[in-house]
Order: structure tokens, then sequence, then C-alpha cells
């Protein structure tokens, strides 16, 4: 029949299998066990079992045992848990059903057995109840959205957009709130440069400087650098360009502020309405799409926005001229007039040298080309079409902050 050392080794043996751990951790398993302890103490008595697990301690702290861990680590197969414990369970049971016992030892027999089932069935639920978990841990952890890259470099392409989809991603993390800039007059030598580059880039159209003052805002700094940053990262070295271009950009008068405070516009989806401060004179809201007063209705094509609803940018100041608008949303004032220039990080650029195949082929589009950061039409002068191609090269951005403002030019025209 079967001892109390008997016992005592299948039920180490099984929590070794099951638990998988050191024979040294299933005899700590075994002492938390009441249920087993008081079984076993109430059928060889409460002396002998404690005897027996003094010696079952000595025992396991002599012997060396591997755990899994380090059986697998030494090239010994996995242990099919479950199947050996039922396997050594009816070993046991049946060692003691045709061992040669008296009476007394026969009535136990059914005591014994739903000890060892009732053993199995908790070691089966841990188990079950486990590989539940780590299934419902997978699961949590496919679901979970991505994080918004845009979003995290300080703007979502779909915070203005009302029509053309919705962002696929989470937006999370904290944003910049600190934004504030300072107008200073440009230094001497930096006066003179744009000075002369502006006039030149007018191309003999009749123009003078009335002054050049030098944007500083540092939020807006750190993320142009972080935008930059994301750039280089996501791209290979040879994809990208890593020169800066100098390039002019003309707006109406009362959206200078913001671009000087919060960065360039990116226009959205949908018209503005005439009340609004800050888009109110525009053909096209460059507020989000929270904006009380923007009507949300629908943009359509009016021979504007040629290469997508990014923000345009030109290496000629004459080219910039034809969309600077005073207060009131007039363009025809000779005085006072004033444009930016804007530094720009263009990362991976698409060229368009050719003519459109429609004149409205890429008005609806509210992100670069798929691989690219930013679209570039190259001007083809006398063979542009008009509707079709231009005369005067754009830059084209989808993104505030691939954009750093850097000067406040007022100028008047003859």
């Amino acid at each position: 029949m079967l001892t109390l050392d008997n016992h005592l080794a299948n039920i180490i043996n099984n929590y070794i299998l099951l638990a998988k751990v050191n024979k040294q951790q299933a005899f700590d398993d075994l002492v938390k066990d009441e249920q087993t302890l008081n079984f076993l103490a109430n059928r060889f008595g409460s002396v002998e079992l404690q005897n027996a697990l003094a010696q079952l301690d000595q025992d396991c702290n002599n012997e060396s045992n591997l755990s899994l861990s380090q059986s697998l680590k030494h090239g010994k197969e996995p242990v099919n848990s479950t199947s050996t414990f039922e396997k050594n369970l009816k070993h046991s049971l049946k060692s003691f059903e045709d061992s040669d016992s008296d009476d007394d030892d026969k009535s136990g027999w059914e005591e014994t057995q739903a000890l060892y089932e009732e053993l199995w069935k908790r070691k089966r639920q841990t188990e079950e109840q486990s590989i539940k978990e780590s299934h419902q841990k997978k699961e949590k952890k496919s679901n979970v959205v991505p994080i918004c890259q845009d979003y995290r470099v300080g703007f979502c392409r779909y915070e203005n957009i009302a029509h053309i989809g919705k962002c696929k991603f989470r937006h999370e993390g904290k944003r910049p709130t600190n934004f504030a800039f300072t107008l200073t007059p440009a230094t001497p030598s930096e006066d003179q440069t744009w000075r002369t580059k502006f006039v030149q880039a007018f191309e003999g159209g009749n123009v003078t400087v009335t002054s050049i003052q030098k944007i500083e805002n540092k939020t807006l700094e750190t993320m142009y650098k972080l935008k930059s940053e994301e750039i280089r990262n996501r791209r290979k070295i040879e994809e990208i360009s890593n020169f800066e271009p100098y390039l002019y950009h003309g707006t109406t008068e009362q959206a200078l502020n913001s671009i000087m405070t919060y960065g360039i516009n990116i226009p959205s989806d949908y018209k503005a309405d005439p009340t609004c401060p800050v888009s109110g004179k525009l053909p096209i809201s460059i507020c989000k799409n929270d904006c009380k007063l923007c009507t949300q209705a629908r943009h359509c094509w009016g021979n504007c926005h040629m290469y997508g609803l990014g923000a345009y940018f030109a290496d000629k100041s004459v080219k910039s001229d034809r969309y600077v608008y005073d207060t009131n949303g007039a363009k025809d004032h000779k005085t006072g007039r004033k444009m930016l220039v804007c530094k720009l990080f263009p990362g991976k650029v698409k060229t368009i040298d050719t003519h459109l195949n429609k004149q409205d082929q890429h008005h609806d589009d509210i992100l670069p080309p798929s691989g690219y950061d930013s679209v570039f039409a190259k001007g083809l002068g006398s063979n542009a079409k008009v509707g079709f191609s231009v005369i005067n090269s754009e830059f084209i951005i989808f993104h505030p902050y691939q954009c750093l403002p850097l000067y406040l030019i007022t100028y008047n025209k003859a």
C-alpha cells in the first residue's frame, strides 16, 4: 500500500510537473496547502507527518534540482504536465488499489482518490486560468490602436479635415501650449541680404522694402526640430535631402499673428465663414474642424490648390505676392504689404515637372504622395498651361512644423 512518503513524493512530483517549479519550490507550495496537509495528518497522524515533512525538507535542501527553464537550456524535452500528472495519478491509485491492504486501508481508498482528483482539478484550473489570462493580454494588446505619429509631433492632418476621411490612430500625449513670438529688427547684415534677395526675386517689379523684422519663437523652433528629426528617423539617409530652403509665403494679414505664434496654417477641406476672425477673408478655412464659425461646407475646386490642400511656398517673391491680402481681404493695396520668409524641411520630395492630366487632379490631396514628405511643382515658364502646370516653382507641405517662419517683410508696390 502507499506509505506517507509515497504520498508526499507523488504530491511533490505533481507540483513540479504542473507548476513548473523545482523540488524546493514544490515543497514550499505543499506546506502552504492546508487541505492536503489536514488529509494526510488525519490519515497518518500529525507526528508522522511532521517527521516526514522535516525529512523531505532536508532532502530538498541537499538535492540539486534543475528547473524547467534549466532543463530546456540543456536540451531536454519539455514535459506535458497535464498528461504526465494524469498518468502518475492513475498509477498511484492503481498501486494503492492492488496493494495488500487491510479493510481500514481499503476504506480509505475513495478518500485518497478524491484527494488526488481534487489536487489535479485545482492545478488544471490554475493552468487554464493562466492560459486564459495570457490570451486576454495578447488580445488586449492586439486591440490597442497605435499612436498617431504626426500628433506626437504636434499636428494630425485630420484635425482640420471634415469630409476627406478620419484619423485611424490614437491621439495621445501632451502638446505644447506656451507658444509666443517676438519681432525684432533684423541685423544690418540680415536686412541687407533679404532686401536684395526680395527685390531680385520680384523679377523687375517696382517694389520697395520698408522693413525686415526677425521672428523668434522658441516653441516653433522646437517643433520644427522634432518634425525634422521624425522625418530623418523614418527615411533612409539617401532618400531625403537635408537642404532647408528659405522660401516666401504670402497670406492674409489677419493670419500673420496666428502663423508667427502657432506655425503655418494648413488648409482644411471646408469653406471659411465670412465672420471667422482667422479664416473669414479666405476662400478656404484654415481653422481646425472644431471651429464654431466655419460652416464645414465642402470646399470645391476653384482654380486653386492645384497640388493638394497644403501650404504653398515659392522661391520667387513675385509669385507669393499674388496671395498677399490686407485685413479686409483685398489684395490690390499698394502699401504696407506683408510677406513671410520661412525655412522648410521638405524631407523626401515628390517632383512634378509635367502638366497635370486634369485641373483638379490633386485638389483633394490632404497628404503628400505615399512615400514622400512634400511636393515640388517645377515651374515650366512659358511652357506652362493655365490650370495644368505653373510658371514659377512651388513647394507644398502638409504638416505645419516642416516650416519655421523667420522674417516678416513689409513692402510697397508702385
